[in-house]
C-alpha cells in the first residue's frame, strides 16, 4: 500500500459521497424525474471538488474553475452514457424485429 495524499482526489470516497448526496437532494428538491437527479449530481460534484480544492490550500478564485469543470464533466459523462444507452436500445429493438 502506498502513502495516501492528505487531500483526496476526485475518485476518493469523500468526493463521490458529495456527488451522491447532491443527486439525492436534487431528486427531492427538483421534482422532475431525471432532471433533478442530474442537476443534483452535477452540483454535488461541483461542490465536492470545490471543497477539496479549498482544503488543498488554493484560494476561492483558483478553486472555482476546477469545481465547474467537475460539474460539467459529470454532466457530459452522464449525457454520453444516456446517448450510448439509447443507441444500444435501438439496435436491440431493431434486431429483435428484423428477420
Amino acid at each position: 500500500m502506498g502513502a495516501r495524499s492528505p487531500v483526496p482526489s476526485s475518485g476518493e470516497p469523500e468526493v463521490t459521497h458529495r456527488t451522491s448526496v447532491g443527486a439525492i437532494l436534487g431528486t427531492v428538491l427538483i421534482p422532475l424525474p431525471v432532471a433533478g437527479s442530474l442537476v443534483g449530481a452535477c452540483a454535488g460534484a461541483c461542490i465536492g471538488a470545490w471543497t477539496i480544492e479549498l482544503a488543498a490550500g488554493r484560494g476561492i478564485r483558483r478553486s472555482v474553475k476546477p469545481a465547474l469543470a467537475a460539474g460539467a464533466g459529470r454532466l457530459v459523462g452522464t449525457l454520453g452514457k444516456f446517448i450510448i444507452g439509447v443507441a444500444i436500445w435501438i439496435v436491440i429493438a431493431v434486431a429483435a424485429f428484423y428477420p
